[in-house]
């Protein structure tokens, strides 16, 4: 083993300076600094790369029942004095109950198809109608149909009315039919995937105007949000 010796005076300043100018270089190879971050994609680097990305906020559209709806709605059906108003409205509720749908919901849904309680959808477009048994009759039919129309089972009928009342007041020609066509030929949607959209949205079905990006102020009944 070589004995050690001490170095020559001014050989330790040098040396040390070499340590340093060493430690230098391999703190730089081992974290490099580039013009390029892997987490920007081949794209020059830019804090901005990192930042969370926001999403677009959409509208979550729900116009289901609730129980003050339920309330306000067995007290308009219990105060109605017309005859033929009530007799009318009597009949689109047993059809709605024949459905499964209970006796006070059933109130419910025929208030807000026929602009009787809550009018965030129809706004001006009814105003305390009449109710229309042959109407609902139609939309029924219409949503059943295996031709022309959804071919919904009676269960997901129900569920649609329920989560969507309105829809028993929307005209079948001008409105739920050319809705359909639209889900057919612009969206590709048929047959079971269709169902399956209309059950997760049945808001779709009344809609009534497309935006397409500039807001025409109706955005509850917009394609803009589907």
């Amino acid at each position: 083993r070589t004995p050690w010796t001490a170095c020559p005076q001014g050989s330790n300043s040098a040396l040390r300076g070499a340590m340093r100018v060493q430690r230098v270089r391999v703190a730089k190879s081992s974290n490099p600094v580039s013009p390029l971050s892997s987490c920007s994609r081949g794209r020059p680097y830019s804090r901005a790369a990192r930042l969370p990305q926001v999403q677009p906020r959409r509208l979550v559209v729900s116009l289901a029942v609730t129980e003050k709806e339920i309330a306000k709605a067995n007290q308009l059906a219990a105060g109605i004095e017309n005859v033929e108003t009530k007799r009318a409205w009597q009949e689109c509720c047993d059809k709605l109950i024949a459905l499964g749908i209970d006796e006070s919901k059933a109130n419910a849904c025929v208030a807000k198809a026929f602009g009787w309680n809550n009018r965030k959808y129809w706004k001006e477009e009814r105003l305390e109608d009449t109710p229309v048994p042959e109407q609902v009759d139609t939309v029924m039919t219409f949503l059943t149909s295996g031709e022309g129309g959804l071919g919904l089972t009676e269960a997901e009928m129900r569920q649609v009315v329920e989560a969507f009342p309105e829809v028993l007041g929307c005209d079948v020609d001008a409105r739920l039919a050319p809705n359909v066509k639209t889900l057919e030929q612009d969206y590709f949607l048929k047959g079971k995937v269709m169902v399956k959209t209309v059950l997760r949205k049945p808001n779709i079905l009344g809609n009534a105007v497309d935006c397409e990006g500039t807001c025409a102020g109706d955005c509850l009944r917009c394609w803009a949000h589907f």
